[in-house]
Parts: C-alpha cells; sequence; structure tokens
C-alpha cells in the first residue's frame, strides 16, 4: 500500500555512492501510494525525515497519479518541525477503476538536503520514514527508505620547508 525509497543523491561517483552524501548535498525520495479499487477517507501521509534533524525538505519534484484517481485534498506537502517534517493532507482519495488487473498510484517525489549540524557526522547513517492514516485504517502502514551514510573529505595536510644552507631564516 506505501512504498518509500531513496531515489538518488546529487553525487555519485567513485567516491560517492548512490546511498551516501555529504553536507549540502541533496537526496531524492519518492513514495508511492497504492491506492485500492475504493474510497480512503481523510488519507494524511506523514513524511518524518532523520530523527536527529540532519535533513531538510527542500522542493516537491514531482506529482503523478493515476487517472482514475481523484483526491479531495492537495498533494502540497506542509512542511513543519524545521523542515523535517512533510505532511501531504491528501483528503479523501477515491479509485474509480474496477479493473484488478491494473495497479492505481499516486506518487510523490522531493527532495531534502544533508544539514550542516553536529549530529551530521561522517559514517552517520540518516533514516526516515512515511506513515499513510486514513479514517477506517486500524494501524498506520509504514515505509522506510535505504539508509544515506554521511560522509566528509578526508583531509590531508602536508608542510614542508625549504632554506638555503648558510642562510638565515626569519
Amino acid at each position: 500500500l506505501l512504498h518509500k525509497e531513496l531515489v538518488t543523491t546529487e553525487i555519485v561517483d567513485a567516491v560517492n555512492a548512490l546511498n551516501e552524501a555529504v553536507i549540502g548535498e541533496l537526496v531524492t525520495y519518492r513514495i508511492t501510494l497504492t491506492v485500492p479499487e475504493a474510497t480512503m477517507p481523510s488519507a494524511r501521509i506523514v513524511d518524518s525525515l532523520d530523527n536527529q534533524n540532519r535533513l531538510g525538505f527542500v522542493e516537491m519534484v514531482g506529482v503523478t497519479a493515476s487517472p482514475s484517481i481523484t483526491l479531495s485534498g492537495s498533494t502540497t506537502p506542509t512542511i513543519s518541525d524545521n523542515g523535517r517534517r512533510i505532511t501531504f493532507d491528501l483528503g479523501d482519495i477515491a479509485n474509480s477503476d474496477t479493473d484488478n488487473s491494473v495497479t492505481e498510484t499516486i506518487t510523490l517525489e522531493y527532495r531534502a538536503v544533508v544539514l550542516n549540524v553536529q549530529a551530521a557526522q561522517g559514517g552517520s547513517r540518516v533514516r526516515n520514514t512515511a506513515r499513510l492514516t486514513f479514517d477506517g485504517l486500524s494501524n498506520p502502514k509504514v515505509a522506510r527508505a535505504a539508509n544515506v551514510t554521511i560522509i566528509e573529505p578526508d583531509v590531508t595536510i602536508q608542510k614542508a620547508a625549504a632554506f638555503d644552507a648558510g642562510g638565515t631564516v626569519g
């Protein structure tokens, strides 16, 4: 019913893998909601970015929905908790398609940034969780994206002094 995935990080090269990010790097996530052939009243998805405030919402990338899906709410998120909580108040979601062989979905894609905070140290693993609730659902549906590991550059400083023999150093 609910699926969340890490789509990509901004820098993917020989030293920065898809699931690794540095301070200031953008991370793209996708939430896919499979909508049953019914109505989901008062549907809401709350996406809680990392619990140590190492990620912050930046922007929506895109929203797609199957043609048979209508909703009374909005796919424009409300951002709270300093960019850490993303809430989609979708309202009543209706799926008018009755063909069981066709899967109808709503897909929400957005970007977050790795924040420059004390908790964002090299080797830290950033995780986040999306929860779906709607009237009549006894337990929220939960989806987690793959962890992103924060990496830091390895800096080496080499220092050397050179001078002429017999000269003065001042």
